[in-house]
């Protein structure tokens, strides 16, 4: 009996939920399965679920406070979170905020009767789409990640966090977790097309085209996914010039991660940025003046950071903005294997001028010492139009450490010298 009362309320979510994505043929193909059901249990139930029905087609708040307050009383804690949750989604009166605080309150409501019905996972759903909905994606995060380590399955959970996380330009977060789905899934066209665009906004183009090719294979002739899948994989093919072949099966064991294949993944982001994202960093007036965008710093530090998460996937580990003697390193990447390093980023060109760039040497320096680290990488958004990519300072180091510089053009436009 619990078992099916369980499913008759999960029927009846569902129906709501198409609903209000305006899927009207499974809203009505849930309904029905839900009143079929609902007739073979007792009469109270049954009767509170017709009016859960009844309110879902026409939602009065007079009719939902009475119809929760039986619910109550019966001890009927699922019909009581499901009124909860309709008047979460059709009362039009409601702040956002108070659309909150009612998904919670229904998910309380569960919590505190110990349910273990699917009922809980919707809800979690429900509460991270109305995150999402108020433009608090980190917070919306937190409840898909709840959902699919209750459900891991649970579709509705799997693709809102995608979206989430892309929403968020978390490029390098939703490739990691799409490969763990494609792992535990199979090879999906749907799923492979989300990969591979996560790896081609990270900058992994050879990898986003190897699974954007796989995707077009696997996509039916007449798919939407087909065709996008083609046209992004076209893209990618262009872009990286030249796509490095696949490891077999049994290479794929996680290696660890060399400083020379850091360094060409750097070379890789300066070659990415580039060709791709370099208009990115600017602004134009009225007069076409460009302009560095507002915190041009902050916004390569998580470009790069997404860059060498794609990349590297679970063979890396990437740190921003952490405390090293007095001051505070942009990035540190932990390198599967055990090595570590340290990477400074500088704007360089237009009003920040090549002494500032060449005083992110100084910086590395320190916090080398500070983080043990045996080598580290000075890369800069080189804007200089005259200068491009020439040295930063005349003067050689004196000391032993190991400072690499990777210039990221990122010119605005090309000025050619005249000749004389």
């Amino acid at each position: 009996m619990g078992v099916e009362m369980h499913l008759v309320t999960s029927l009846y979510l569902a129906a709501s939920a198409a609903q209000a994505v305006g899927d009207d043929s499974s809203h009505q193909r849930f309904t029905e399965e839900a009143n079929e059901l609902a007739r073979t249990i007792d009469i109270p139930r049954f009767s509170l679920q017709r009016r859960l029905e009844g309110l879902q087609d026409a939602f009065n708040e007079a009719d939902a406070l009475q119809l929760a307050s039986d619910a109550e009383r019966e001890g009927e804690h699922e019909i009581v979170a499901l009124v909860r949750y309709l008047c979460a989604t059709y009362d039009e009166t409601l702040s956002d905020t108070r659309r909150l605080m009612l998904l919670e309150d229904a998910l309380r409501t569960l919590e505190d009767a110990r349910s273990d019905s699917s009922t809980v996972v919707s809800l979690q759903c429900a509460i991270a789409n109305q995150l999402m909905a108020m433009s608090q994606p980190k917070r919306a995060r937190t409840w898909y990640e709840k959902a699919l380590k209750s459900d891991p399955l649970d579709r509705a959970a799997r693709d809102g966090l995608v979206n989430c996380l892309w929403k968020s330009e978390a490029w390098g977060d939703a490739a990691v977790f799409l490969k763990s789905e494609l792992t535990r899934r199979g090879d999906m066209p749907g799923l492979l097309y989300a990969y591979g665009r996560s790896l081609f906004e990270a900058g992994d183009l050879a990898g986003a085209f190897r699974a954007l090719k796989k995707s077009e294979e696997l996509a039916d002739p007449t798919s939407n996914t087909k065709s996008l899948s083609r046209s992004l994989a076209e893209r990618a093919f262009a872009l990286a010039g030249t796509i490095e072949p696949v490891k077999h099966e049994d290479e794929l064991i996680p290696a660890r991660v060399t400083i020379e294949e850091l360094r060409a993944a750097l070379k890789h982001f300066a070659s990415f940025v580039a060709s791709v994202k370099r208009m990115e960093f600017w602004t134009r007036d009225d007069r076409s003046r460009y302009d560095w965008i507002e915190k041009p710093e902050r916004f390569a530090q998580t470009m790069l950071h997404t860059f060498l998460k794609a990349r590297f996937l679970e063979r890396i580990d990437v740190f921003e903005e952490i405390a090293a003697g007095a001051g505070r390193l942009d990035i540190y990447v932990q390198l599967y294997g055990g090595l570590g390093s340290v990477v400074e980023l500088k704007m360089c060109g237009f009003r920040y001028s090549s002494s500032y760039a060449s005083a992110g040497e100084e910086q590395i320096a320190h916090y080398m010492g500070n983080r043990r680290s045996s080598i580290g990488y000075l890369v800069v958004f080189d804007a200089r139009l005259e200068n491009f990519a020439e040295p930063l300072s005349a003067e050689p180091r004196q000391d032993s450490l190991t400072i690499e510089t990777v210039f990221v053009d990122v010119r605005p436009r090309v000025t050619k010298r005249r000749k004389m």
